[in-house]
């Protein structure tokens, strides 16, 4: 059993590791120089800063396995939060409708690049890029420059709170 371990580890691209590798390499010499760096708290704190990129990161990794680019993710993700926000706390519906109705803008979006691409034949960068520009200019004309707040301690709870008895941030465990 050994063996074959051995014999999968040897036919590795050792060029794919090599970012797995200088992040080890990081982290230790950062551990060293500094003991709060290896402290459960800062654990914590950067698998939370991390979290929303990795959610978008899934999604990024099959545009980019398809030989695509999308430029727009971010923009269309700060639309569908406004979109979202203002159903919550101006026009007070619930999350369980305004949440799904997020998503679905979300997805119609990129519904929208993906017809600009595969049926009109646009270069995606091009696509995304107007995409990027459409749904930022929404967004802040949408939400009238300002921080939409407010939100009611169950709805905050999934990006503040914590598993009860465990600590675990529920941001984490998404």
């Amino acid at each position: 059993m050994t063996e074959n371990v051995l014999r999968r580890f040897a036919r590795i691209d050792k060029s794919n590791i090599t970012p797995a590798i200088v992040l080890a390499a990081l982290c230790l010499i950062l551990a060293v120089i500094s003991p709060t760096f290896r402290t459960q708290d800062n654990l914590v704190n950067i698998l939370q800063q991390v979290t929303i990129n990795a959610i978008i990161a899934v999604g990024m990794t099959l545009v980019i396995f398809t030989g695509g680019v999308d430029l727009s993710v971010g923009s269309v993700l700060g639309l569908s939060g406004i979109v979202m926000g203002i159903m919550i706390v101006d026009n007070k519906m619930s999350p369980l409708i305004a949440v799904p109705v997020a998503i679905a803008l979300g997805a119609a979006c990129g519904f929208v690049n993906g017809i600009l691409i595969s049926k009109l034949k646009l270069q995606p960068m091009i696509a995304t890029l107007a995409m990027m520009s459409m749904a930022r200019g929404a967004a802040l004309t949408l939400a009238n420059g300002k921080t939409i707040t407010g939100y009611s301690k169950e709805f905050t709870w999934i990006g503040q709170g914590t598993i009860p008895g465990t600590g675990i941030p529920v941001q984490i465990v998404l």
